[in-house]
């Protein structure tokens, strides 16, 4: 008998496949630094959807950072509040949405 698989497994999956995409794209694009890479965007910044605490929100994504172990950092602003920018957990990204972090990074790197 095929064992079914849940919603929420298979989304933590999609989540899983997108950062190893980013992570990917982040080191071939990426600034190499000392402790790993960093990517920074220019004007053109991605807009995703994802939960800051417990709330749902537009993220502007600034920056993608990755270390040697392959640990992701990414800082946003708020979208309809651009004063502050914060570490967004990857994991509190909604599934389909690090697919434009990334094809940004493709699309507009530097290699």
């Amino acid at each position: 008998m095929k064992e079914e698989r849940s919603i929420q497994s298979l989304l933590d999956e999609v989540r899983q496949r997108e950062q190893e995409e980013l992570r990917t794209a982040v080191m071939y694009h990426g600034k190499k630094e000392k402790d790993g890479w960093t990517y920074l965007f220019g004007d053109e910044r991605p807009i995703i959807a994802a939960y800051i605490g417990d709330e749902p929100a537009d993220v502007v994504i600034l920056s993608v950072r990755m270390d040697k172990e392959g640990h992701l950092t990414i800082i946003g602003e708020e979208k309809l509040d651009r004063t502050i920018s914060f570490e967004l957990d990857p994991d509190n990204i909604f599934a389909g949405q690090m697919r434009y972090v990334t094809s940004q990074i493709t699309e507009y790197g530097e290699k």
